[in-house]
């Protein structure tokens, strides 16, 4: 959350590109976390999340939790992250509809993350301008959602823990859309569609 808030605290403070300064913030952050064990000697960012999963993966394992789902293992250093991250976003956002036939649990999961999925296509396929978006809270909001689901997808190897944790994204997500979308684009049919 804070790099993405420091990106936006400056853009509405200095003015400018919003896209520069979130990739500059961005850019720091990840710096800060490839050296935080230098920063901080013992606190070292990559290990603890590395040490995180392979915990999570040890004790899904000895329950045998049904909704578990074997993730790579995780190493302390930025390539094995990075060749993570795709599987990663996978995890977050798609693999709740695995779980459909896992009992009514499983299937309330999957049918909860529809919306999650079609709701940012639905904004993208009725979008207003670019120039007409307020692009830094836009970047905001993508930076807490990719952040996060990055992270739980990283380290959380049951769907059912997975949907929780992944609520704090839910009103990031909503603001990400409602940025994105033009309502005055939108089919005529829907109720709170605005008039042209």
């Amino acid at each position: 959350l804070l790099p993405g808030l420091a990106a936006l605290l400056w853009h509405r403070r200095s003015g400018g590109s919003a896209l520069f300064k979130s990739v500059a913030v961005h850019g720091v952050a990840v710096v800060a976390i490839l050296f935080s064990g230098v920063i901080v000697p013992g606190y070292s960012v990559l290990e603890l999340l590395t040490l995180k999963q392979h915990d999570f993966i040890g004790m899904a394992t000895a329950v045998h939790s049904g909704s578990f789902v074997q993730l790579t293992p995780l190493e302390p250093n930025l390539w094995s992250f990075l060749r993570g991250m795709p599987h990663a976003l996978y995890m977050t956002f798609l693999s709740p509809f695995t779980a459909f036939s896992n009992g009514a649990l499983g299937m309330f999961a999957a049918l909860e993350n529809l919306p999650l999925v079609l709701l940012p296509i639905i904004a993208l396929r009725y979008r207003r301008k670019w120039s007409g978006m307020d692009r830094a809270s836009m970047l905001f909001a993508l930076s807490f959602i990719l952040f996060l689901a990055v992270l739980i997808g990283l380290t959380v190897p049951v769907i059912g823990a997975l949907v929780r944790y992944r609520i704090p994204l839910l009103p990031f997500l909503s603001l990400a859309t409602l940025l994105i979308i033009d309502a005055r684009r939108l089919p005529r049919w829907l109720p709170f569609t605005s008039p042209a």
